[in-house]
């Protein structure tokens, strides 16, 4: 390294200046290759590609240099944009951030390219130049955590935030068609003595099986979700009273049917289910959860297995009121 020194500066400031960008080219691609991204200079017209640092990125490496073949690796529907800026007609040079899809033997891979558009006199598209970066982890993470936004990591079924936003919709859509709907909850009967017997490995498996089960007893019309531990809400899109109380009937019997297959054993599985039929016995999302909840509680009083729809009673929304005005008194007093 010494020696190549010595001859750099024998042959003066312009030979230094030389080796400085070099080394600073060096540098770049370095920081580039790190950052998973590739160069690029793609001439339009002559159909070829100069790439620097593709071949670390990209999941093919034949003929990467050709723009058709490029092109051709992109998914057709992920395709669109990158072809509308190469057919783009404006004698102007225009910034450009593209997104497309790359099939690989892992998987689809997502790469961003951002750079710019050069024009020749005629306004044609003569020159892309600029950087493509591999954006697939961040992609999957943005797809997981939309994902978790609106289902339950568990079943896959939706949480109890996105179910209440689907019941608020089917409420209202029945009371603008003048038709009914209903929600219903159900429970996993003595789920605790599940996972006491079995583990919580054991019991999480009880709970996926379940909702998978629910999920193929109801119509394609319907909608399931996970609203608490062991316990899954289904909206009934379109029903009589009648519909209602045969398919908490399916439900049931789709559960206890046949016994579930866990990593420690057969285990046998029953649920509760409470039902509000909708608009009439409830008008907003909340208080369709609190009476389906409510009319639960009283078929799990009975035992495994059990339904029952929730009836309006004056005597207990008259007690409800008053536990209401008690607790408010009692906060209010030890408040002053």
């Amino acid at each position: 390294m010494v020696d190549v020194l010595k001859a750099v500066l024998q042959k003066g400031p312009a030979a230094l200046a030389e080796l400085g960008n070099a080394q600073d080219s060096a540098r770049f691609r370095l920081a580039a290759q790190a950052a998973s991204e590739a160069t690029f200079d793609w001439q339009v017209a002559e159909g070829v590609i100069a790439w620097d640092g593709a071949t670390e990125i990209l999941p093919f490496q034949r003929d990467i240099g050709r723009a058709a073949v490029f092109l051709d690796a992109i998914d057709r529907e992920k395709r669109g944009a990158l072809e509308a800026l190469l057919d783009s007609q404006s004698p102007q040079v225009t910034p450009f951030c593209i997104e497309i899809e790359i099939a690989s033997a892992m998987g689809a891979m997502i790469f961003i390219m951002v750079g710019s558009r050069i024009a020749s006199e005629a306004g044609r598209t003569e020159r892309l130049v600029g950087m493509m970066r591999d954006a697939t982890e961040r992609s999957r993470e943005i797809q997981r955590l939309t994902y978790l936004a609106t289902r339950d990591e568990l079943t896959g079924h939706l949480n109890r935030n996105s179910l209440r936003e689907e019941l608020s919709l089917a409420i209202e859509s029945a009371k603008a068609e003048n038709r009914h709907c209903a929600f219903l909850v159900s429970s996993i009967d003595r789920l605790a003595m599940i996972n006491d017997g079995f583990g919580f490995d054991a019991g999480e498996e009880v709970i996926v099986a379940v909702g998978e089960r629910l999920a193929r007893a109801l119509r394609s019309s319907d909608i399931i979700g996970r609203t608490a531990g062991n316990k899954f809400g289904v909206i009934l899109t379109n029903c009589s009273e009648r519909e209602m109380s045969i398919v908490a009937g399916r439900l049931r019997a789709s559960v206890r049917g046949s016994v579930i297959d866990t990593r420690a054993g057969q285990v046998s599985a029953t649920c509760s289910v409470g039902a509000v039929w909708l608009p009439s016995a409830a008008s907003t999302s909340q208080e369709a959860m609190l009476r389906a909840e409510k009319a639960l509680e009283r078929a799990r009083a009975t035992g495994r297995d059990g339904f029952v729809v929730y009836e309006h009673s004056v005597q207990r929304e008259s007690a409800r009121l008053r536990q209401m005005a008690v607790a408010d008194e009692v906060v209010a007093k030890l408040a002053g």
